[in-house]
C-alpha cells in the first residue's frame, strides 16, 4: 500500500479559531473564504480538500454541532488527514489551517455569521435537505441569512457575491435551501420592515440556480442579486471508518491522531454543478463542471452509477460476500452488472438525451463511463461494504428508484432489463434474509426464515405493492397504464429470481 503526506498550496499552517472581527476581516482580504457545513467525508475529502488544492483561499471555516470532532480538530490546531484510495493503494494526505465551529456556542456562532458575511464559496453537506431548516441556532439557512443580512448592512450598494453548492442528495436541494434562506430573511424584522426584501409580487432577479423553480420577490436591496445556490451531482464514493480494528488493518489515518474515525474518499473529483449565473463572478474551486441543466448527470448518476452499484451489492449478498471489492472478483457478477451498465442503463439513456450533443450520451462516452465505474466501484483500496451499498432495500426498490426507475426507462425505450430483473430479485432475497424494513414498517416477512428459497410470484408482487404503495396505480382510476407497468416489472423480477435460483442452486 502506498502512503505519504504531501502538502497542499493554501495551507496555512495553524488555526485561528480566536481571531478577533478584525483579524477575520483581513485575512479576507488577501484571498477567498471558504464555509462549509458538516464535517463528514464529502466535506473534508471533496470540497474543502479541493479549495485547500486550488491555491485561491486562504480561510477554511467549518461548520458541525458534533462536540467531539470540533474538539478534536481544535486540540490538532486545524489540522486534519484524509484517506484518498487511489487504484493502487491509499495515500494519506493533510489539511491544515482549518477554523471550526460549533453553533451551538453563542461564541462559535457569532464567527460563524462572521465568516459567512466574507465568504467566496460555501457548501452543505448533510445528511440530508431537511437539516437545511432545522433548529435554532444551528439552523443553517438561518445562519446563511443573518451572515448575508451582515454582508447587505456593511456594503449595501455593492454586494459581494457567494455561491453556496448544495451537496445533499436531493435534485432540487438548491432550490430547497434557497426558500429556506429567503423564508428566513423575511422573518427577520429589520429587514422586513424596509419593504426591500421578502415581499412577494417584484420581479427582482433572484440568482438563478439550474432548477424549474421560478421565485418572484421584490429585491430592491440586490442581497439576492448576489447569491446563487448550486446544484450538485456527485459521483464520489466515499465514507468514514470508525472502527479501531479496521483502521489499522487497512493503515489508515484518523481524521486527527487519537480519534477512532478516518476518512476514506475515491480520489474522483468530476463533479458536475449548476451553470454559474452571476455576473463576473470566478469560482475558486476550479475542477468541477459546470452544466445547463443538470438532470441528465443526475439520471445518469441514478439509473447508471447507483443502479449498478446496488446490482453488484445484492447480487454479492446473496452469493454470501460481505464487500463490493469481493463480488468485483465474480466473473459471473460483474458480466451481469457490465450488460446491465451499457445495454440496458446505457442503451437507454443514450436514446433519451443524445440530442443534447453532450459526449456522455454517445454510446463511445457511455461505454467509458460504464467501464470507469465498474473499475471504481470494486476498488479493494475503498473497503465499501455490501450492507452500506445495500442498506435500506426497501427504499432501494420504489419504483422511481435506482432498480426499478432504471428498467421502466429501459422498458420505456423497447430494451429488456434481463440484467436488472436479477438486480431485482437479489435485492428482495436480500431484504428478507436480513428483515430490512427499512422505513416500510408495514412490511411483513414469513416466519419461516429461509422462505426467501421459494418465493412465488404472488409473494413477490405483494412485497413490491407493499413497498410500491399508490405510486404503482394500483385501483386508482385512470391508472391501468401503471398498473400494467407494475405487473410487467413483477414479471421481470420472478423471470429474474427463478434465473437466480438455477444459478446458486436454491
Amino acid at each position: 500500500m502506498a502512503s505519504g503526506y504531501r502538502t497542499g498550496e493554501s495551507r496555512m499552517g495553524e488555526s485561528r479559531t480566536g481571531e478577533s472581527k478584525a483579524d477575520e476581516n483581513r485575512m479576507s482580504e488577501k484571498g477567498k473564504t471558504f464555509v462549509g457545513f458538516g464535517f463528514g467525508p464529502i466535506q473534508s475529502g471533496l470540497f474543502l480538500y479541493e479549495a485547500s488544492r486550488s491555491g485561491n483561499f486562504n480561510r477554511f471555516v467549518v461548520v458541525d454541532v458534533d462536540t467531539e470532532l470540533v474538539d478534536a480538530l481544535r486540540k490538532n490546531g486545524g489540522t486534519y488527514y484524509i484517506n484518498i484510495a487511489r487504484e493502487n493503494g491509499i495515500d494519506t494526505e493533510e489539511i491544515s489551517g482549518v477554523e471550526i465551529f460549533n453553533p451551538n456556542v453563542p461564541e462559535d456562532r457569532e464567527h460563524i455569521i462572521e465568516a459567512i458575511s466574507q465568504s467566496d464559496e460555501m457548501c452543505t453537506a448533510l445528511p440530508s435537505v431537511g437539516f437545511y431548516d432545522r433548529g435554532e441556532s444551528a439552523n443553517v439557512a438561518r445562519l446563511i441569512a443573518e451572515g448575508l443580512i451582515r454582508r447587505w448592512r456593511r456594503q449595501p450598494a455593492v454586494m459581494k457575491p457567494t455561491i453556496v453548492y448544495s451537496a445533499e442528495n436531493n435534485n432540487h436541494a438548491a432550490e430547497i435551501l434557497l426558500e429556506g434562506i429567503k423564508r428566513k430573511i423575511g422573518e427577520t424584522a429589520e429587514i422586513r420592515g424596509t419593504g426591500q426584501i421578502g415581499e412577494i409580487g417584484g420581479t427582482g432577479q433572484i440568482g438563478e440556480i439550474g432548477g424549474s423553480y421560478d421565485y418572484a420577490y421584490e429585491d430592491e436591496a440586490g442581497l439576492f442579486d448576489s447569491l446563487q445556490c448550486l446544484n450538485t451531482v456527485i459521483g464520489k464514493m466515499s465514507g468514514v471508518i470508525r472502527d479501531a480494528e479496521t483502521i489499522e488493518e487497512l493503515s489508515l489515518a484518523p481524521f486527527v491522531p487519537g480519534v477512532e474515525r478516518a476518512f476514506l474518499v475515491e480520489e474522483f473529483n468530476k463533479i458536475y454543478i449548476s451553470r454559474i449565473r452571476l455576473k463576473g463572478y470566478s469560482r475558486g474551486i476550479e475542477v468541477f463542471i459546470e452544466k445547463d441543466d443538470l438532470l441528465p448527470f443526475e439520471e445518469a448518476k441514478l439509473y447508471g452509477h447507483n443502479s449498478i452499484h446496488a446490482l453488484i451489492a445484492y447480487l454479492g449478498d446473496v452469493k454470501g460476500y460481505t464487500t463490493i471489492a469481493e463480488a468485483g472478483r465474480d466473473a459471473w457478477i460483474m458480466e451481469r452488472a457490465r450488460k446491465a451498465f451499457l445495454e440496458e442503463s446505457g442503451g437507454a439513456l443514450v436514446r433519451k438525451y443524445e440530442k443534447l450533443g453532450d459526449a456522455l450520451f454517445t454510446d463511445w462516452g457511455y461505454m467509458g463511463y460504464a467501464e470507469d465505474l465498474l473499475k471504481r466501484m470494486v476498488n479493494p483500496f475503498l473497503h465499501d461494504s455490501i450492507e452500506r451499498v445495500g442498506r435500506d432495500r426497501p427504499r432501494k426498490l420504489g419504483m422511481e428508484d435506482r432498480i426499478f426507475g432504471t428498467m421502466r426507462l429501459a422498458l420505456e425505450y423497447g430494451i429488456e432489463p434481463i440484467n436488472l430483473s436479477l438486480g431485482a430479485a437479489a435485492a428482495i432475497v436480500s431484504m428478507i434474509r436480513r428483515r430490512d424494513t427499512g422505513s416500510k414498517r408495514e412490511l411483513v416477512f414469513p416466519e419461516d426464515t429461509e422462505s426467501w428459497r421459494y418465493l412465488s410470484r404472488r409473494e413477490i408482487a405483494n412485497i413490491l405493492y407493499t413497498i410500491w404503495g399508490k405510486s404503482s396505480g394500483v385501483g386508482k382510476s385512470g391508472e391501468k397504464k401503471t398498473e400494467r407497468l407494475a405487473e410487467r416489472l413483477i414479471d421481470l423480477t420472478f423471470e429474474g429470481y427463478k434465473v437466480l435460483k438455477e444459478e446458486l442452486g436454491w
